[in-house]
């Protein structure tokens, strides 16, 4: 029997409701580890689609091998797993070029390909479904569904499956936002413990092998070494090296790509180690690499060279990070091999900062007045001064709370460290946040010597999470707030009427004859009447005080805090005339009402408010009922 399409059934079950549409979406995008978002698919997906395994093939730079994330075992706690496998002629392959769904029934195990047989499907696979996952009209991988026999793909639950695809694209896309976010702030904080060892540590060997244990330890790389010229033209020697590994491996040579690194004087850099093995690596399972001339002033002085197991460890803007910490290798190198950790050298250290130009790194006296700074720090801070060399660091700061804090940590012999996020910074260009930390410098006994201020430009990064945080708050269709953004906001506002002793009153809607009207007209007229309604409410309440709410489906809420119920009702009064007669008679509204009083947690108002609704419909409609 040849493998083909399979044909979409004509019969189905019930779609989605909008209550489980809201479920799904929440639970995929509950958490933004990768590992959490695929046990969740699993889950999601389990109940309507029993599956003998899930695969997640990301769509890569890479030509020739990709990751498989593997997802299997119970739907109650499923297991994930991960390696990289060469992508061969496959109906993989081919949907990633193609972009286009694949599902297919298998009549017989040799029907199935080399790939599908080794790392997609199990043993027993009789249906595979490969669904596309598109973000934007760009394709981002393969989703492969390994179906149990017996659960056909018919129309319900394919239009299910493209629907649990897309919420997992976007939360796949937020994972990977977060991971960005979180991975440049680790960036910030090696490079800072980096530049702290640099005038802590006593001797070259133990600086230079702790600085490869910070990088390994922060990325989760394969292989961390720096290599020095040794004695003999032309020869390096291992100085600084941390690996992972089972075995005691020893390195008596450098890699080629070491040695190539050496006399090109360039940076080295190979993503894909396992399909276009350039340079032979150290460890067999390594599937990227980078080597960086460590350089001070136009002298050579060693190789940072560093190997990862993921694909594409090392994207562009990375490199400026690594190429900034080549540089604080190499000032504490030269500065620990001619002076004996001699106090650091202002020469030497501007020499360093010149290229660094995406982080602000200033060093003061112990009295906060700047004493070298690198390139980037004037277009970081975007300061009224032209030079910020002498000035009071305080000055550098334009917001008066972060000036506050730092005045009283230099005047705190007790505290080392002062780390502040999206710290506010009012420039000609407009507002910027900035990630600042500040360290405490001594020397070698102990006494201070100033102190070490690095601060990044975080403002895209803030602005991206406002609005992917605005995307978890929001409704989608009407603009409205949504459920999640709901309880979060009553909880707050109770307490607020509990502190202060004020009123507070739901109103709780419900449209009447909605049902039938979207039967009647369909969905589009539908959604159309949930927009307008969502936009006549907004018209009936106070803007600076009250907040709407898409509650779920049909259903709408408003917080009406230091307000009793005699004015909620005018106000409900008014929107059940207003949808009443917007709606020409054919929709209107059952409002409930119900103020808080004291021990009312907020379920219980809720519940309130939602059974005053009820007794309006009950009614017949179109009424508003106030809640004992």
């Amino acid at each position: 029997m040849k493998n083909q399409v399979a044909p979409v059934s004509k019969t189905g079950e019930a779609s989605l409701t909008a209550e489980e549409t809201n479920l799904l979406a929440s639970t995929l995008h509950a958490s933004l580890s990768l590992e959490e978002i695929l046990r969740s698919c699993y889950r999601a997906i389990s109940p309507r689609l029993p599956l003998n395994r899930l695969c997640l093939v990301p769509l890569r730079p890479n030509e020739f091998t990709v990751t498989v994330y593997t997802v299997e075992g119970s739907a109650s706690d499923p297991s994930v797993s991960s390696r990289i496998i060469n992508l061969v002629d496959s109906r993989l392959r081919r949907c990633l070029i193609d972009g286009n769904e694949h599902v297919v029934h298998f009549g017989h195990p040799s029907e199935r390909d080399q790939t599908e047989e080794q790392f997609l499907l199990t043993p027993n696979a009789h249906t595979a479904a490969y669904m596309r996952l598109v973000q934007q009209g760009v394709l981002n991988g393969v989703l492969v569904l390994d179906v149990a026999e017996g659960a056909p793909l018919d129309t319900a639950r394919t239009a299910f499956l493209r629907l649990v695809v897309e919420h997992l694209s976007f939360a796949l896309e937020n994972s990977d936002v977060c991971y960005a976010e979180r991975r440049q702030g680790r960036q910030l904080q090696m490079i800072s413990e980096i530049a702290k060892q640099a005038v802590r540590l006593k001797n070259l060997e133990e600086f230079l092998n702790s600085v490869s244990a910070l990088i390994r330890n922060e990325f989760d790389h394969q292989l961390v070494q720096l290599w020095t010229p040794g004695a003999a033209q032309d020869h390096l020697q291992l100085r600084g090296c941390a690996y992972k590994s089972l075995n005691n491996d020893v390195f008596p040579s450098p890699t080629p790509m070491v040695d190539e690194c050496r006399r090109k004087d360039a940076i080295l850099r190979n993503n894909n180690a396992l399909a276009d093995p350039v340079w032979q690596p150290a460890f067999n399972v390594t599937a990227s690499q980078l080597a960086i001339p460590v350089q001070l002033r136009g002298k050579f002085l060693g190789v940072l060279y560093v190997e990862n197991s993921r694909l594409n460890a090392f994207p562009d803007e990375d490199l400026n990070i690594m190429e900034a910490v080549a540089s604080l290798i190499a000032s504490a190198f030269d500065q620990l091999r001619a002076l004996e950790y001699a106090q650091q050298s202002n020469e030497y250290m501007q020499a360093l900062l010149q290229s660094v130009k995406d982080l602000a790194i200033l060093s003061t006296d112990i009295h906060g007045y700047v004493m070298t700074s690198s390139a980037g720090s004037q277009a970081i801070l975007l300061t009224q001064h032209p030079s910020v060399l002498g000035k009071d660091l305080l000055t550098l700061f334009t917001n008066p709370k972060f000036q506050q804090e730092v005045a009283r940590y230099m005047g705190m012999q007790d505290l080392p460290t002062l780390e502040r996020k999206r710290v506010p910074q009012e420039t000609a260009e407009g507002q910027r946040y900035l990630d600042v930390t500040l360290q405490r410098v001594y020397d070698p006994g102990k006494r201070p010597l100033g102190f070490l201020c690095i601060a990044r430009n975080v403002t895209e990064n803030v602005r991206l999470h406002e609005e992917l945080e605005a995307l978890t708050m929001t409704d989608e269709l009407t603009g409205l707030y949504n459920q999640r953004s709901f309880f979060s906001t009553l909880a707050t506002e109770i307490e607020r009427s509990r502190r202060i002793k004020r009123s507070l009153c739901l109103i709780f809607f419900d449209l009447d004859w909605f049902k039938k009207f979207n039967d009647t007209h369909g969905h589009l007229l539908g959604s159309q009447v949930l927009r307008e309604t969502a936009q006549l409410l907004l018209g009936k309440v106070r803007a600076n005080s009250d907040s709407c709410y898409r509650y779920g489906g049909d259903e709408f809420i408003v917080i009406m805090p230091e307000t009793q119920s005699k004015t909620a009702a005018l106000v409900a009064e008014r929107l059940r005339e207003g949808l009443y007669e917007r709606f020409q008679q054919q929709i209107s509204a059952s409002v409930g009402i119900a103020e808080y009083s004291e021990n009312l947690d907020p379920k219980t108002l809720l519940v309130k408010a939602d059974q005053a609704m009820y007794a309006a419909k009950q009614k017949g409609g179109n009424c508003i009922v106030v809640a004992d």
